[in-house]
């Protein structure tokens, strides 16, 4: 996951600005249970909200709001009220890999 400034430079909250003093970028809210796909990147100041999925590959440039599914560049809200849990499976029920 990358989260990238509006210059077009990864940071990851905190950067360097020109004077060589460390500096705040912009707060990236990510709510509870949120799953971000492979090499997704989120600019700053954007909200994704609890419970949401978003794609692989997208670039979050806007705020996402809460169960929705949302792929794309930029990333668009392809589902919404989607619900999902994380059932806990017992040892006992776990395949077993040969």
């Amino acid at each position: 996951m990358t989260f990238i400034s509006e210059t077009g430079i990864p940071i990851l909250f905190w950067m360097w600005n020109q004077t060589n003093e460390l500096t705040w970028v912009g707060d990236i809210y990510i709510g509870d249970h949120v799953w971000l796909g492979a090499h997704v990147n989120v600019l700053k100041g954007v909200t994704i909200g609890e419970n949401s999925v978003i794609g692989i590959r997208s670039l979050v440039t806007s705020d996402i709001p809460s169960h929705c599914v949302a792929a794309g560049l930029p990333a668009k809200i392809k589902r919404s009220n989607t619900y999902w849990t994380r059932e806990l499976i017992e040892e006992e029920e776990r395949p077993v890999s040969s």
